[in-house]
């Protein structure tokens, strides 16, 4: 596998960090991978599914979002919005036209609502992702003129209303790509339910329960085993 560092600038001009992890007789399609709110594209689970799928043949895409990490920005204006226009200046730029995409806890969000209105996606792999967010968001606590998103991270109004605009259960309905929902049962930040609604609603959904993981995956073997459910949904794949 060759590692390869890259700089882009967004739309914002601001520099965005990527890793491409370049597989050996690569299959012909690059798997980005989406690291969640407040997180980096080095956090275990999804650098350890970056790193081990070029040894099944699979180009892997990382990079920090702007506003966090290695990139340039402000963490707090990091919407979804904002994170949408980083990823389609991210493929621009590096010139990708065809990926699977890999959302993980907050990400989800964005990599649903990616998928919806581009047609470069011919798959998605979601990983402990909340369905029930529109809930979620508008009963989050206020503290003055900041909402507690969660553990001591706040964010402004304009965040939270970015949110509210991207409804993952609506944008799973409008997809038909194949999809494969991943959620430890033992999920302590987002209710394994949230898995079961994302299958009742995606078109081509496949779910798949690791059992006795929790949110973060924090054993290696249920990495292993989110990695292994990753490698069979991609080599049934029809590219």
């Amino acid at each position: 596998m060759e590692i390869i560092k890259k700089i882009i600038k967004n739309s914002y001009n601001e520099n965005i960090v990527c890793e491409i992890n370049k597989a050996e007789n690569s299959k012909e399609i690059t798997i980005l991978i989406l690291h969640a709110f407040t997180g980096k594209k080095e956090n275990r689970t999804i650098n350890f599914l970056a790193k081990q799928l070029p040894k099944k043949y699979y180009n892997t895409l990382q990079f920090d979002f702007s506003g966090h990490g290695e990139s340039e920005g402000i963490l707090q204006e990091a919407t979804i919005s904002k994170q949408l226009k980083d990823i389609k200046s991210i493929l621009s730029k590096l010139a990708i036209n065809k990926i699977i995409l890999i959302g993980n806890s907050f990400s989800v969000l964005t990599a649903l609502a990616f998928a919806k209105d581009n047609s470069s996606v011919k798959g998605l792999i979601l990983i402990s992702g909340r369905a029930n967010y529109i809930e979620y968001i508008k009963n989050l606590e206020k503290v003055g003129d900041k909402y507690k998103l969660f553990d001591e991270t706040y964010v402004g109004e304009n965040f939270v209303e970015d949110y509210k605009k991207y409804d993952p259960v609506k944008n799973i309905k409008e997809l038909d790509v194949p999809i494969l929902i991943v959620h430890g049962d033992k999920d302590e930040v987002v209710p394994v339910k949230d898995a079961q609604i994302f299958q009742d609603n995606a078109k081509q959904g496949t779910l798949r329960i690791i059992e006795g993981a929790d949110h973060r995956y924090s054993n290696m073997d249920y990495k292993k085993k989110v990695l292994d459910e990753s490698v069979n949904f991609l080599n049934n794949l029809d590219f």
